[in-house]
């Protein structure tokens, strides 16, 4: 199982991140977190993830589409 998924600012609503995962929305936003919280990626999804995380705040996990991946 497939799932797209968005994350948003919890401020403005804006939508910053797409995403594609086969974990659940709560791990896999366990995972964006501790990827920005460790330094590991330097991109703008982990940048804009620490901010957040400095004002003690988390984006909004949201998904969007749900399917079965068949194939290549």
């Amino acid at each position: 199982m497939t799932i797209i998924y968005t994350l948003s600012c919890p401020i403005s609503n804006e939508i910053r991140y797409v995403g594609k995962t086969s974990k659940t929305l709560n791990r896999r936003l366990s995972l964006h977190l501790a990827d920005a919280r460790s330094g590991k990626y330097k991109h703008h999804t982990s940048n804009w993830l620490n901010l957040l995380l400095t004002q003690n705040l988390k984006p909004i996990i949201q998904e969007i589409d749900r399917g079965i991946v068949t194939g290549k």
